[in-house]
């Protein structure tokens, strides 16, 4: 057999990363000074991305092996035009309703983060004395810049004029500026502190403090009040739209009834499977069926069916001494087989597809 240097290469590559997650399983987190797995989660983010790339080949691959089908008119290319405008199809929804969702998030969570933005403007002045009317100032400038927007009917919260979406946008608009007006008597009460004297009595300090935390309280409320108008507003958006419609029909229209009548047919090739198996030819298909009628009988709790009241005894014996050792075996046994599997794929004992045959 003739070894390219790309089978070489992929071996090399192939050992030494199975070495390094072998090592990293059986070695200490630490040794000494060193820690081995200091770079473990950009490694294992780099076999996903690999992994990714995989998948991405396998749409290649699916493209060119069902459109050759389709342009050579080979047989069953009705079947690969089919495969092929579905995958297109569900991927063009897909990324389309991906898309929208996440323009939607991303606008909604801005608007979700303005509480925190008020503790951390509270925060920041106490600890570092910040000034913090100016940074209220540019949280209002948002809240006015979203409404416009909104009026105008562009981005995730345009208004609504009819039906459910009307009381939404009301209520929207109202917790907003119910915001906005707490913001700038935040920000009024910040510059009037600002522009005071340093020597100020202890009295006013406390007075002063106790009104911006009731100014504080009252905008973060209403920021989480008004964030929580602002999903509705905005899933509202999002569920007349057409890439969710679309997928909604996709899903419930095609994918689910296609997959039922995959699992139907399933269910009958088990039944037949079922039938051919229980055929009593040998002394080993007799015990199967005996088995098998043992443990049916025992489940049934009562009825006609209810033959012997020993039968759930005899059941749960059969599971637990003789079904569940068996089972256990076998896993057993795949476990040790999945093992030697991998260590041959390790050391790049299996046959290459890149390996050619030399001639002799």
């Amino acid at each position: 057999m003739k070894t390219s240097y790309r089978q070489t290469l992929i071996a090399a590559i192939t050992f030494i990363s199975g070495l390094y997650f072998f090592l990293e399983f059986v070695l200490p987190e630490r040794i000494g000074e060193f820690e081995f797995g200091a770079y473990h989660d950009q490694i294992s983010r780099g076999f996903q991305l690999i992994g990714v790339m995989a998948i991405g080949l396998g749409l290649i691959n699916i493209f060119r092996v069902h459109g050759e089908a389709i342009l050579k008119g080979r047989k069953g290319r009705g079947n690969s035009l089919a495969l092929l405008l579905a995958v297109v199809t569900m991927f063009v929804v897909e990324g389309g309703d991906f898309l929208l969702s996440t323009l939607r998030v991303e606008a909604w969570r801005t608007l979700s983060e303005l509480p925190s933005f008020s503790a951390r403007v509270r925060t920041d002045y106490a600890t570092n004395n910040t000034p913090a009317a100016a940074r209220l100032q540019s949280m209002v400038q948002f809240i006015d810049h979203t409404l416009e927007q909104s009026r105008k009917g562009e981005g995730a919260f345009a208004l609504v004029a009819e039906g459910k979406g009307a009381d939404l946008s009301e209520t929207f608009v109202d917790r907003m500026e119910a915001l906005r007006g707490a913001s700038l008597l935040l920000a009024e009460t910040y510059r009037g502190i600002e522009q005071e004297p340093t020597a100020s009595t202890l009295d006013d300090t406390l007075a002063s403090q106790a009104v911006l935390a009731e100014q504080h309280a009252s905008v973060e409320a209403l920021a989480a009040s008004a964030a929580q108008a602002a999903d509705a507003l905005s899933r509202l958006h999002y569920e007349q739209n057409v890439w969710p419609i679309a997928m909604t029909v996709l899903r419930e229209s095609f994918f689910f009834p296609l997959g039922a009548a995959m699992f139907s047919l399933l269910a009958f090739y088990i039944a037949t499977a079922a039938y051919r198996s229980f055929r009593i030819r040998s002394a080993e298909a007799l015990i199967m069926m005996i088995a098998a009628v043992v443990v049916t009988l025992g489940q049934i709790p009562h009825g006609p069916l209810y033959v012997w009241q020993g039968l759930p005894g005899a059941r749960l014996w059969m599971l637990e001494n003789l079904s569940t050792p068996a089972f256990r075996a076998i896993f057993f046994g795949s476990a040790i087989a999945g093992l030697a599997m991998a260590v041959r794929m390790w050391l790049s004992l299996e046959r290459s597809p890149l390996a050619t045959e030399e001639a002799e």
